[in-house]
């Protein structure tokens, strides 16, 4: 088991709070195996170097503001460009009304549809404009790896929700999207 993180994440972000933000979303096992793989082809880009962090006071469901509209136009933006949205934030600080207006009427849910936490994702249920996984932890790891790969061929953006970051670690989706670009939103309660 690996212990320590690879020299090249000394580098990343260059200080030791960017290091520890990246470790809290992705486990060194993964980094190193990413890593390892990537060091035998050397393809461009360097793994999660286009990952980026930004925190935002949580907006609850109020998001109406002139602030929030911009925020939400960037961000459509992102995904319309290809862009991977994380977003994360405990409960109540707004990720559900912050996708509603993303991605209206776009929003899958295994969580609150009655379905089986895990339950399966058929590709022809993934709409074919912008969508987003709220709850993506209640998802089988599988489909959202295959989204992933479908999403990454086709350049199509999404949004994918989650408590915490420790919790999309977990989920041992983040060596998938370690050459893809990847924007993190964390709804800040504080």
């Amino acid at each position: 088991m690996v212990t320590t993180p690879p020299a090249w994440l000394a580098d990343y972000g260059g200080s030791s709070e960017a290091i520890d933000k990246f470790r809290s979303y992705v486990s060194i096992e993964t980094v190193s195996r990413v890593y390892d793989a990537w060091k035998k082809i050397r393809s461009v880009p360097v793994p999660f170097s286009h990952w980026r962090w930004h925190s935002v006071a949580a907006p609850g469901c109020r998001q109406d503001s002139r602030e929030w509209q911009d925020i939400h136009r960037q961000l459509r933006g992102y995904m319309d460009d290809g862009g991977v949205l994380v977003i994360t934030g405990s409960a109540l600080t707004g990720k559900t009304s912050l996708l509603e207006r993303l991605t209206p009427d776009s929003i899958i849910d295994n969580s609150r549809s009655g379905l089986e936490p895990g339950a399966g994702i058929p590709s022809e249920q993934v709409p074919s404009g912008l969508f987003s996984i709220d709850e993506t932890q209640a998802h089988d790891r599988r489909d959202i790896v295959r989204m992933i790969a479908e999403m990454k061929a086709a350049k199509r953006g999404f949004a994918l929700v989650f408590q915490r970051p420790e919790t999309f670690r977990d989920h041992q989706i983040g060596e998938y999207l370690a050459a893809h670009p990847v924007q993190f939103l964390n709804l800040s309660d504080h």
